[in-house]
């Protein structure tokens, strides 16, 4: 289900879009369902998904980049599915043997019961599949921002709402403990005023193994927040106004603001690891040697591959899984080459050429000379 509000009310600022959001919340909890499909915010999935590009390596970051706001806008809306998993209402949870395949969940408590629960782990690890296949299968740009980026924002969303403690427990709207209403008020009127002072710290995308088992560690690691939640709910005081609010923000925002962190970096390893898996492609670039994604192949791209030779994939422009000496081979055909918009790169003297290339070799050597040592 989508939280939608009247753009109108997204004009307002700082105390004014506070006091606004608080006046609908109970409008809005008053929508929230009998289960719990709601998700973070559509304006904090957005957010989260585009707080995620800029931990990604290039090229792949060049690409994100330039489709930042169409997968922003994907991952705002609320993709099919359920984007939630009552983990409390399995014992094994709490002692450690809950069983992580879906085959084994159901053979054990019986298929009617785990979709009942929820099935956003399996859902997400099912479209990371998806987004693998389709970067491996995709052979032009239009391919890459059609059904990649939509994927790529469905994966978004399903592993930003398990950064979501309220969608890992049977008790997702309080309404166990005396804390109606408290989905909405937490994820949405709280944050989404908030946005605009929260930092993302710069990181860097990881490789998941086991997308599916990086999901279940993750609610390992979040669930313990829904008590206190909970508890910061009910010592808040009422009624449901700025005040209330800024005692909410106080005892939940240093740990939101981490789960938030850890989200977008997650959205990004993501993305990254269904990339790496899919063979590192570069055929989302009009050129494969075009390694900082910047539309042109040139000197800075003969840098990215000597800075990537044999360490990572940033200068694969055969994609064959290496930076290696066939990627400089392709760099020095495409040089020149007409690039996006029909504008030539200027092929450079051959001197220039020359000390470019020299450079280079020497940095290749310095790091094979120390990985020696």
């Amino acid at each position: 289900m989508s939280n939608k509000i009247s753009t109108s009310w997204f004009g307002l600022k700082g105390e004014a879009r506070r006091a606004a959001l608080a006046g609908l919340l109970a409008a809005v909890a008053a929508i929230v369902p009998a289960r719990p499909a709601l998700a973070w915010w559509g304006e904090v999935h957005g957010w989260i998904t585009e707080q995620a590009v800029q931990h990604l390596p290039m090229p792949l970051r060049g690409f994100f980049e330039a489709n930042e706001a169409k997968v922003a806008a994907y991952a705002s809306g609320e993709p099919s599915g359920t984007h939630f998993i009552n983990i409390d209402n399995y014992p094994e949870f709490f002692d450690g043997t809950f069983p992580r395949e879906l085959a084994d969940a159901q053979a054990k408590y019986g298929a009617s019961v785990v979709a009942a629960n929820g099935l956003a782990p399996w859902i997400y690890d099912s479209q990371m599949t998806t987004l693998t296949q389709q970067m491996s299968g995709a052979s032009t740009i239009t391919s890459w921002t059609v059904d990649v980026v939509r994927t790529a924002a469905t994966v978004a969303h399903y592993i930003e709402d398990l950064h979501n403690p309220l969608h890992l427990t049977k008790n997702f709207d309080g309404q166990l403990t005396g804390n109606n209403g408290i989905h909405a008020r937490y994820e949405g009127a709280m944050l989404v005023p908030r946005l605009n002072e929260i930092a993302i710290a710069p990181a860097s995308a990881e490789f998941l193994p086991s997308p599916l088992d990086f999901a279940f560690d993750g609610i390992d690691e979040h669930y313990h927040w829904v008590d206190d939640i909970m508890a910061a709910d009910t010592t808040a005081p009422k009624p449901y106004d700025d005040t209330y609010y800024e005692s909410l923000w106080a005892s939940t925002g240093p740990f939101t603001t981490q789960l938030l962190q850890e989200a977008s970096v997650a959205v990004a390893s993501s993305w990254y690891t269904a990339w790496v898996n899919a063979g590192a492609p570069h055929t989302f670039l009009s050129h494969s040697a075009d390694s900082d994604a910047d539309g042109e192949v040139d000197a800075d791209d003969l840098a990215a591959w000597a800075a990537s030779f044999g360490v990572d994939r940033v200068g694969d422009a055969d994609s064959s899984g290496v930076s290696d000496g066939a990627d400089f081979l392709l760099w020095q055909r495409q040089l020149g080459a007409a690039v996006p918009g029909g504008v030539s790169v200027a092929e450079p003297a051959a001197g220039a050429m020359m000390l470019l290339a020299a450079a280079a070799g020497c940095s290749l050597m310095r790091r094979l000379k120390t990985a020696a040592t």
